[in-house]
């Protein structure tokens, strides 16, 4: 998790960050992960299309409140 953090302030975007990222969001198991992919995706304010579908299929399935937020 440390390395998304710090991935999101310092704005370091990759096409393969990005696709981790993504991965992280939909198939972590840890909801600690799921998390903190989701806030790296929006600290980075990676708007694609890609981006707002994974988001939005997560917010619909995810019942931990923690990646909900």
């Amino acid at each position: 998790m440390f390395y998304s953090v710090a991935m999101g302030r310092i704005g370091v975007v990759s096409e393969e960050i990005t696709e981790t990222l993504l991965w992280a969001v939909r198939y972590e198991e840890k909801e600690g992960v799921r998390a903190e992919a989701c806030h790296t995706l929006m600290m980075l304010k990676l708007k694609t299309e890609e981006v707002a579908d994974v988001l939005q299929e997560r917010f619909l399935v995810e019942s931990e409140s923690i990646v909900r937020e």
